[in-house]
């Protein structure tokens, strides 16, 4: 993410800029630092730097160093609390850096004691105050955390999900893609998250697209707050331009679709693909292979005595949706298994296509039968529901997806037989869902 966080450096128009491994380093007032903290989508930590020194080759030089600072000017009293971090690298001096970094403990607890005439007390947990000590060769550095950890952190879920991507991360493979790029050229994008789980990548790309403020999300979690460096006059001042900048910029609406495709685990299985993705869509928490094992199995067309027989689609599924050569199935049994995970889908037959789209319009996705891409559909094969007498006629190429948009002249939908996003004629969508019968199920 470094190359990045120096172009976010470069448009908040900060001094020596200068990316390092790992990293960037740049100059700033306090304030502008404090912008950063705002602003930056791709940084993890920002760091401020107390003091360096060179010629270190103990530990006991570490604490000579450290005993120059005054503590006093970074952690206001006795009763904060202080932890201490520590690495180092191409120094053979330092075989251990937590160690060594006790040294600089000592010097900060020995100039309290001083001062205030007590130590202040370490906590692992939540500090106060966060110091950094990084050694390189014979060079070391002293830092304070000055956003905290959880800079990367938007802190925008209301409630507690698992989350497998960090924020910045998820910036970052953005602006690697096209997005930026085309963003930056006015260009409307449709953006695909493969890590969908928590909607980390659809939200961060809302935030890039919409221009936001990032940091302004939640203001109360950075480390400089608690630094007695920290201006709250100042920081009020700043927050309320940042604030009135951002009620200016493009609001952003995030559709987040499912995608799945039913190859190759279930390659006649459409329908239990798309009454996954509908109940996805409603937030059930299903599998696939729990939906496929509790749809009611009918037998596949067979011979005897001259005639033909087989299952009845309308109550179960024909073969397995687990089998190359098997049919297929309609509403109600996609009906009684959906009421199985989330009570009151209704399931419709005659349903007018102008319905199906006020539904989608009011953010209801809508599963229905069409053919595979729309081909034309005709009667492949006949046979006699033995229990009723029945003749049931099959209809080559039929198929189930989720509707989940609409334009004058396209429909657009979450289509099992490809597992991606397709637009497809509006006309010619409601033809073949017309064939059909005009099936629906919905919540």
């Amino acid at each position: 993410c470094s190359s990045y966080v120096k172009q976010e450096c470069e448009k908040l128009s900060l001094s020596n800029i200068n990316q390092k491994r790992g990293g960037v380093s740049f100059e700033s007032s306090l304030r502008d630092a404090e912008r950063f903290c705002l602003h930056s989508f791709f940084s993890t930590r920002l760091l401020l730097e107390i003091a360096e020194k060179d010629n270190i080759t103990s530990a006991d030089d570490i604490y000579a160093f450290a005993s120059t600072i005054k503590w006093e000017e970074w952690i206001s009293s006795k009763d904060k609390t202080f932890l201490i971090t520590a690495n180092s690298e191409d120094a053979p001096w330092c075989k251990n850096a937590a160690g060594v970094s006790l040294k600089l403990k000592d010097a900060i607890c020995d100039r309290e004691r001083e001062v205030f005439g007590e130590r202040s007390s370490v906590d692992k947990e939540n500090p106060d105050v966060t110091f950094h000590l990084f050694i390189n060769r014979n060079t070391a550095t002293i830092y304070v955390d000055f956003s905290s950890r959880a800079l990367s952190k938007r802190h925008y879920r209301v409630e507690n999900t698992p989350v497998y991507l960090q924020e910045n991360i998820a910036s970052a493979l953005l602006a690697f893609s096209p997005f930026v790029t085309l963003l930056e050229k006015g260009k409307i994008l449709s953006v695909l998250d493969p890590f969908v789980g928590s909607g980390t990548i659809l939200i961060e790309a809302a935030l890039l697209a919409s221009g936001s403020v990032p940091g302004l999300i939640d203001k109360d979690r950075y480390a400089f707050l608690r630094l007695p460096i920290f201006n709250k006059d100042e920081w009020d001042d700043l927050i309320q331009i940042e604030e009135e900048i951002a009620a200016k910029k493009n609001r952003v609406i995030i559709n987040g679709n499912f995608v799945y495709s039913q190859f190759p685990k279930y390659p006649t299985g459409c329908e239990s693909i798309a009454l996954y993705l509908l109940l996805k869509y409603n937030g059930v928490d299903v599998t696939i292979d729990g939906i496929v094992d509790k749809i009611k199995k009918g037998e596949l067309p067979y011979e005897l005595s001259g005639k033909v027989y087989g299952g009845n689609p309308e109550i179960e599924f024909i073969g397995d949706p687990r089998d190359n050569y098997s049919y297929g199935v309609y509403n109600k049994p996609l009906q009684d298994v959906a009421n199985i995970y989330k009570n009151n889908i209704n399931s419709e037959i005659g349903l007018e296509f102008n319905k199906v789209l006020e539904l989608v319009k009011n953010n209801r996705p809508v599963l229905v039968w069409v053919s595979i891409n729309l081909s034309k559909p005709y009667i492949s094969k006949t046979w006699t529901y033995k229990e009723t007498g029945e003749t049931i006629n099959w209809i080559r190429g039929e198929h189930a997806l989720v509707i989940i948009g609409y334009s004058d002249n396209q429909v657009i939908v979450s289509d099992p037989y490809t597992g991606t996003i397709r637009y497809f004629d509006r006309d010619l969508f409601k033809s073949r869902y017309d064939y059909f019968g005009k099936r629906a199920l919905y919540y």
